[in-house]
């Protein structure tokens, strides 16, 4: 009994260890040429689309390199990057962290946005730089977003067609075949040898 225990345990580690991945988000001035420093890790599942945050760096803004431009690259390291603005950053909002996801799990694109805070969140820790005090900020909250199937053609689906020996289409039972023109308005022919047999009739 033990034993089985002890096997579920370890395959149920497994299992948590290949789905789950972790992935490093970076920053860096736009313009200025500057290593990119670590915005925050995170690790995450993209079975379930769960996500924990580990660590969480934001921004100085007072920062020589933000002199000249507010613009903010957020990166994942080998992979692709979007722009955002040093007011994203802004203390008194929540920080919105959208995680890209291809077919296969894995992180290829970040975007950040701000968005005014509605409820006080329990707070996690951030931390300006080394040399800075850590303080308390409104969680971030992360939403990782899955890959979705583009739109597709819609196809009207229809039987065979028949032709004769000529080559042209054989209508079938459910194709009305066309009227003339005398089939169509017979009853307009009626109503005017009507009037005038009625018509003659008085004179």
């Amino acid at each position: 009994m033990l034993y089985a225990t002890f096997c579920s345990l370890i395959i149920a580690t497994l299992v948590s260890s290949v789905s789950s991945a972790i992935v490093d988000i970076t920053y860096s001035a736009a313009g200025f040429a500057s290593k990119p420093t670590n915005l925050a890790r995170i690790s995450y599942d993209a079975a379930s689309l769960q996500s924990e945050l580990f660590s969480w760096t934001p921004p100085d803004p007072t920062d020589k390199k933000f002199a000249t431009s507010r613009l903010i690259s957020i990166q994942v390291p080998d992979e692709g990057s979007t722009l955002t603005t040093l007011s994203a950053f802004n203390e008194t909002q929540q920080q919105c962290l959208t995680l890209h996801l291809d077919a296969s799990g894995h992180v290829y694109s970040a975007a950040l946005f701000a968005r005014d805070l509605q409820s006080v969140s329990p707070p996690v820790k951030s931390q300006r730089s080394s040399k800075s005090p850590t303080n308390l900020k409104p969680s971030t909250q992360i939403t990782l977003l899955p890959p979705s199937p583009g739109p597709s053609a819609t196809l009207n689906h229809r039987k065979p067609v028949k032709v004769d020996e000529s080559g042209r289409e054989i209508p079938g039972p459910e194709q009305e075949k066309e009227k003339t023109f005398l089939q169509k308005y017979w009853w307009v022919f009626l109503i005017v040898t009507v009037l005038a047999l009625s018509g003659g009739g008085d004179k």
